[in-house]
């Protein structure tokens, strides 16, 4: 019975990306820096945060301490940049009066500039999507870009619009976009040089933006809320739940089983779609001003708020699993971690009630054994063990201490903050 046991608890530590309950952790702010301009929109590669900082261009900070993130580099070539994606190695951002901006981000210090594509209109969203690049112009429709050979780009579609468009996202067989006065508006893209008009929605509010999520969309529409779609028919969308929310919804992100949106003055709402036709508010996090725009850097939740960049974390982040007691009645004690939260060595003392073979594993948010710190015989009576996690993230971890057998276990949490 207690192998059985033992067996159900690292599952629930297998799992443990991917079950929430609102009770289980609270997110705050740990760090912030204020950015030149006013930031709408995030993206991060590496261990830098890119931020869409409007008339400041592109301002770039290092984010490897998240409680204290720095100016790193800048790119502003004029203009007014309003929306990233970052795919490897590469930017793209929507520059605003100046079309599309193709960026090789490998020196983040210095981006560098690749390509432009300038539209006749304004630059407000873009999307990547195998290779396609597809441009949301304000007044010039919809715009595709085969980016697969950066020397030599390509337009190979466009849609043009009745109304001003806003947001779009296309999945492999379908275009999605936001028009504003005409709502949801859906593609065939079997041939981006003719997509097929298919499906037409009309919208109570304007988007601003729009997820794809396994077969669901996500519209954040401003006083609206986010509106839900099942989209296991790509072609036509059928809304399925609406949530409304207190703020403006501007920007979604999607992490594991959560939504994140930026509600604008309303702060960060965390949202549970486990089951995306019943999502749930876990959290709403209120931010200095208006929360425009976020995206996430490891177990870090980044936000582009009006004149600041925020970054917030789990406070107390647990689930089925209590920290202070062991799981079941054991031989087995983690007597505590000090210090906890740490940078970067952590000393881990436990007990034992009898003599025995133990395991001493570190695994991180998502399951995975990041480190056997002791294999082998122990005796009766308190032990210590130093953890040294300078060369891991920032960071959730979780200690589980068990005998050769898992007949007995005990398991503790650990806040890696460098």
């Amino acid at each position: 019975m207690r192998k059985i046991t033992g067996f159900i608890v690292l599952a629930l530590m297998l799992c443990l990306a991917t079950a929430y309950g609102q009770d289980d952790w609270y997110l705050r702010i740990v760090g912030s820096v204020n950015t030149p301009g006013q930031p709408q929109a995030v993206a991060t590669y590496d261990n830098y945060a890119f931020v869409a900082d409007m008339e400041a261009g592109l301002s770039i900070y290092d984010v490897s301490e998240p409680a204290d993130p720095t100016l790193y580099g800048s790119y502003n070539h004029g203009g007014i940049v309003y929306d990233i994606i970052i795919d490897n190695n590469r930017a793209y951002i929507a520059h605003w009066g100046r079309g599309v901006t193709i960026l090789d981000i490998t020196n983040p210090a210095a981006p560098e500039s690749l390509y432009n594509f300038n539209t006749s209109g304004l630059t407000i969203d873009v999307y990547l999507s195998n290779n396609l690049l597809y441009i949301a112009d304000t007044f010039n429709g919809l715009l595709i870009l085969d980016v697969s050979d950066i020397s030599s780009v390509s337009q190979v579609g466009q849609i043009s619009t009745t109304g001003g468009m806003v947001a779009t996202a296309a999945s492999d067989s379908a275009i999605y976009i936001a028009e504003l006065g005409v709502g949801l508006v859906t593609y065939s893209q079997s041939d981006t040089l003719s997509p097929v008009l298919c499906d037409t929605e009309a919208l109570s509010s304007d988007c601003n933006d729009i997820v794809i999520y396994q077969d669901y969309l996500f519209l954040a529409c401003g006083q609206a809320g986010m509106y839900v779609y099942d989209i296991t028919d790509k072609l036509n969308p059928t809304r399925i739940y609406t949530l409304n929310t207190v703020g403006s919804l501007n920007r979604i992100a999607v992490k594991d089983t959560l939504a994140y949106l930026a509600d604008g003055a309303n702060g960060v709402i965390v949202v549970n779609i486990t089951d995306p036709e019943n999502p749930t508010i876990i959290q709403t996090m209120d931010t200095p001003t208006t929360a425009s725009g976020i995206s996430f850097y490891n177990d870090f939740v980044l936000v582009a708020d009006r004149e600041d960049l925020l970054v917030a974390y789990y406070d107390d982040y647990q689930v089925g699993i209590d920290e202070s007691e062991d799981i079941t009645p054991s031989a087995f004690k983690i007597a505590g971690c000090y210090p906890n939260p740490f940078n970067a060595v952590t000393k881990i003392n436990f007990e034992l009630e009898r003599g025995a073979d133990i395991d001493l594993n570190i695994y991180d948010i998502r399951g995975r054994l990041i480190n056997n710190l002791s294999r082998g015989y122990y005796s009766a009576g308190t032990h210590s063990i130093l953890w040294n996690g300078d060369k891991l993230p920032s960071g959730v971890y979780f200690l589980r201490l068990s005998d050769d057998s898992s007949a007995d276990i005990a398991t503790a949490k650990l806040v890696l903050l460098k």
